[in-house]
This record gives structure tokens, C-alpha cells and sequence, in this order.
């Protein structure tokens, strides 16, 4: 409930709104415990109220509750097997976010190669300004990115170039 608390919850949301089927996992010790038997009226008032506004505001969005990450990953790994098994083999096409700017579609070119993220893509353009400069640039150069892997820097130069 960290987004909750730091106001990013709905900017989270509209993020995640634009999928077929939208997804919110909240992960928590005891839901019981935090949202319902808490000495507080209010933090159980501010829930029922989140909830409220995720039925009207998201009608479609599917809000599961997990105990713990654990719970999440098992979520995660039968979900994937599941779609596996049914035959799903191609890779959803995403959709990104709509860019406000230039720099923002720059930034969703970046983000639609395999191992390249938004906060990749941002890194990416802040070190070489341009999407050009990183065709440009070799593996080594790319690699100097925090959390930029061989295989990733790789794969970046054989789709721009």
C-alpha cells in the first residue's frame, strides 16, 4: 500500500488501465489486519473509499489481494503455465502509454525492445541524447548503463541497427 501512501496509486492505474485486462495485486501481511481490524476507523474508511473509486473510475480492472511475494510469484508462475498450456505462444503486443512529448516517444521506442524498460529507456537517452547515438554507440558504451546487460546491450544494437 506504499503507492497509496505516496499518492501514486492513480497515476499507477491510468498507467495500467490502457491493458485488455488490468491487473492491481496487493500484496499484505494480514488484509484483515490492515484494512478491516485496525483501531482506526479511518485507515478502513480510506480503504473502503480506494475501493469504491477503483469500481467506478476502472470498471474493469481485477483487484486480487496476495499474503505475501511469495504468493504473488506462485500467482505469477501458474498464470504463465497456464497460458502456455492453452496455447498462447506469441508475446502480448504492449500497449505503451501516449506520449505527452518527443521525448516520450522516444522513450516507447526504446521501451519496445526485449529487455528494455521505461526507466531503461530514460537511462539510455540520458546518457546518449538520442536514439541515434545509441545505434551509434558500441556494446561497452551501452553496457556502462546501471543494470544494462551484455545480452540486453546486444539485443538493443541488433534492432537499431
Amino acid at each position: 500500500m506504499l503507492s497509496v501512501k505516496d499518492n501514486r496509486l492513480f497515476s499507477q492505474l491510468n498507467n495500467l488501465h490502457q491493458y485488455e485486462h488490468p491487473v492491481l495485486a496487493i500484496i499484505t501481511n494480514n488484509k484483515w489486519k490492515d484494512f478491516y481490524f485496525t483501531k482506526s476507523r479511518f485507515v478502513h474508511s480510506q480503504y473502503i473509499g480506494i475501493l469504491t473509486t477503483l469500481t467506478i473510475k476502472y470498471p474493469k480492472l481485477k483487484v486480487m489481494f496476495f499474503e505475501d511475494d511469495d504468493e504473488f510469484v506462485m500467482y505469477l508462475r501458474n498464470l504463465h503455465k497456464k497460458l502456455i498450456d492453452d496455447g498462447y505462444k506469441e508475446r502480448p503486443i504492449p500497449k505503451l502509454r501516449k506520449a505527452k512529448d518527443i521525448s516520450e516517444v522516444k522513450e516507447n521506442c526504446l521501451a519496445q525492445i526485449d529487455g528494455v524498460g521505461i526507466k531503461m529507456a530514460k537511462k539510455l537517452l540520458k546518457k546518449f541524447k538520442s536514439i541515434r547515438s545509441i545505434a551509434d554507440a558500441n556494446k561497452k558504451d551501452l553496457m556502462e548503463i546501471d543494470k544494462l546487460g551484455e545480452k540486453t546491450a546486444q539485443k538493443i544494437l541488433e534492432v537499431l541497427n
